[in-house]
């Protein structure tokens, strides 16, 4: 949802500076014909209107305005590619050193990572680029939420490595996305909520089906047996007590 916001203001603002120009060229070339209304409906010369030249200083007025604007919005885009490229350069180097890491698995020992027989680090470093390349194609509007499930169903918790690495790294993970800014957040939180609801749901254990009305009839019919085999047993017991006991009080 985040994304498809980001992606329609992108597209937005353009429009909505290239309209406000062609509103301005279409105002500023009607402006003649409404001065001529004006002069005709209040019985007013041109001559009196002053210099043609002045005419168009309104116009003029809202053209210079609207070029400062224009100025400051180009700065600010300016601004926000930079910092953008920023991003790319400082992702560009962590990838760098994980690549670094996981070629050198000598080097691990001089990070806070640790490492065990069951336990490889470089397990950790890359499920840990994965989920944050996930995060990256789900802010640009590449992956849906349905996308999300399936790659985290499939490529993460398919394995136990996957499902320790989610439970060690989860509440890290969510702080920070919550440490981000307001406005870049949300996809970073999305998708936590989406891998982690995977994790919930494939951690549960197994419910109990219930049974269909065909079953409960079979089993009320077999415990209907079992109790009229049961009585049937005890009456026939009882019949044979009472003819051993026959001859002994004949006796």
């Amino acid at each position: 949802m985040a994304a498809k916001l980001s992606h329609a203001r992108r597209i937005a603002l353009p429009l909505l500076i290239g309209v406000a120009v062609l509103g301005t060229v279409v105002l500023t070339m009607l402006s003649p014909l409404f001065l001529a209304s004006l002069a005709s409906t209040f019985d007013t010369k041109w001559e009196e209107l002053s210099w043609i030249g002045q005419t168009y200083g309104a116009a003029s007025a809202l053209l210079s305005a609207l070029a400062l604007l224009s100025i400051g919005i180009s700065i600010f885009l300016q601004e926000r590619e930079s910092r953008r490229v920023r991003q790319d350069s400082a992702r560009a180097q962590h990838l760098q050193l994980v690549q670094l890491l996981i070629e050198n698995p000598a080097l691990i020992e001089a990070t806070g990572l640790k490492r065990s027989r069951r336990q490889d680090p470089r397990h950790d470093l890359y499920l840990n680029l994965l989920v944050s390349y996930w995060e990256t194609l789900y802010s640009v509007g590449q992956l849906t939420p349905g996308n999300v499930r399936e790659y985290a169903r499939v490529d993460l918790f398919c394995t136990e490595i996957g499902m320790r690495f989610w439970a060690r790294s989860r509440r890290h993970r969510r702080d920070i996305a919550l440490a981000l800014p307001r406005s870049k957040r949300q996809p970073y939180i999305d998708v936590f909520e989406l891998i982690d609801g995977v994790w919930w749901d494939m951690n549960q254990p197994p419910r109990a089906t219930p049974l269909d009305r065909s079953n409960r009839y079979l089993v009320l019919g077999a415990a209907a047996a079992c109790c009229t085999a049961g009585y049937l047993m005890r009456a026939l017991l009882n019949k044979r007590k009472a003819r051993a006991e026959l001859p002994a009080r004949a006796l």
